[in-house]
């Protein structure tokens, strides 16, 4: 997965190419268990 952030828009794509976008902004990234956790504005 990629994820991409563009202001208040974050861009997600996954493996098999699937993009979704969304307003908000990114609160918290967890490595250890591969969750990123995200806040609609």
């Amino acid at each position: 997965m990629f994820v991409s952030v563009e202001g208040s828009r974050i861009r997600m794509v996954g493996i098999l190419g699937d993009v979704k976008e969304v307003n908000g902004r990114i609160k918290e990234v967890n490595l250890t268990k591969h969750t990123i956790l995200m806040e609609e504005i």
